[in-house]
């Protein structure tokens, strides 16, 4: 499926979840993507995921349910769930290289593009270097805690000036700032493409207006 396709899915989606306030819409959606997220990732990684957002999901539901009501304090948090899910969804099942190319195909700014992507890409790699560096100074007996967060964030800060200046370097090198850019692999969009974009369209239509 074009990577294009799916960000159409995922926005026509968050928008019937900002819009729709039943819990006939809320609870089928967010028990579907929960199946959706296990059938992708695995229910190990999905509850990872999820539990980082768990304590945000019930601020949500208190403060909805002191200040409005019960119900919509539910279906705040159920909304907010299912707006995580989604991207987890997406992202899950389209890499950066597609979203990447996605978004020049929507004619986008190259250095916007980059920009967004890089981020998805170097978040999980300073995760990755924290660990490292949390591993090596425990091995040194020292304290990490966050009491004593400079050992962790010194190191890692000084990681990612380096990380930035190679990557500037590299970027450089590569001709970042050429004006005639093309791609070895472009997208092509196909005629199933349009029958599951049409579709997807013709649902939102559909579940919008009851």
């Amino acid at each position: 499926m074009d990577p294009r396709v799916k960000l159409l899915i995922l926005i026509l989606f968050d928008v019937l979840v900002i819009v729709k306030g039943t819990l006939i819409f809320h609870l089928p959606a967010f028990s579907a993507l929960v199946i959706f997220s296990v059938a992708f990732a695995g229910v190990r990684e999905t509850w990872k995921f999820l539990k980082k957002f768990l304590f945000m999901m019930l601020t949500v539901f208190i403060i909805g349910w002191i200040f409005i009501s019960l119900e919509e304090g539910f279906l705040t948090a159920l909304r907010f769930g299912e707006l995580i899910l989604s991207s987890f969804v997406f992202f899950k099942k389209t890499d950066a290289d597609e979203i990447s190319r996605a978004l020049l195909a929507l004619k986008l700014p190259y250095n916007f593009v980059f920009i967004f992507t890089s981020a998805f890409r170097y978040v999980e790699l300073i995760g990755v270097k924290l660990r490292e560096i949390k591993e090596a100074q425990q091995a040194r007996g020292l304290d990490v805690s966050w009491r004593n967060f400079q050992v962790l964030v010194l190191p890692l800060l000084v990681g990612i000036f380096v990380l930035a200046d190679d990557l500037a370097e590299a970027l450089e090198s590569r001709g970042f700032t050429c004006k005639n850019r093309t791609t070895y692999d472009p997208l092509k969009w196909a005629w199933k493409d349009s029958l599951i974009s049409v579709a997807a369209i013709l649902i939102f239509l559909f579940l919008i207006r009851i």
